[in-house]
């Protein structure tokens, strides 16, 4: 990876070898996506700093006039989950709320990954 990663390398790259933790990783590391077409469902908004702000979906884009404002098109609530959460909570947000995707984000609130519900089947399937 360079030595100043673009934000796509960042966010969809494996983690540098200083960066990888000794042991078991957090889900939302073993479930990030590798590449966008990994991520279908909805266009996450951020901030100038980064911080996730809002979350649209994409038919909701595709279908807009041209003078529809983007905060108009956004979901609410912002479903979320942090970077440390557990399988069970994110498989429980994915079934309460019928996700297609799942925003990721760490303590500063900033977008540090996407899970969808393919990587949620697959983890359950194992467990079977």
């Amino acid at each position: 990876m360079p030595a100043n990663p673009t934000a796509a390398e960042d966010l969809f790259g494996p983690p540098a070898e200083s960066e990888a933790p000794a042991g078991p990783r957090p889900l939302a590391d073993r479930l990030r996506p590798r590449s966008l077409v990994e991520v279908v469902g909805q266009d996450h908004l951020l901030g100038p700093d980064g911080t996730l702000k809002g979350a649209t979906p994409l038919a909701k884009l595709v279908l807009a006039k041209p003078d529809d404002q983007l905060r108009s098109l956004t979901q609410e609530p912002l479903i979320f989950c942090h970077a440390g959460a557990r399988e069970k909570e994110v498989a429980e947000l994915f079934d309460k709320y019928n996700l297609m995707t799942l925003p990721v984000i760490d303590d500063a609130g900033k977008l540090t990954g996407v899970i969808t519900s393919d990587d949620v089947i697959s983890l359950l399937r194992a467990k079977l």
